[in-house]
């Protein structure tokens, strides 16, 4: 498997801990974001 770049260790794609997971989604909400589709 290829080294993640700048680290020797992956980052949960997923947090366990329910507050967290709240707080994160929350911070979530106020990202920009872009919409994509195939052609991009």
């Amino acid at each position: 498997m290829i080294k993640p770049l700048g680290s020797d260790t992956l980052n949960p794609l997923f947090v366990y801990d329910q507050k967290k997971h709240h707080e994160l989604n929350k911070e979530a909400e106020n990202m920009a974001s872009l919409l994509l589709n195939s052609a991009a």
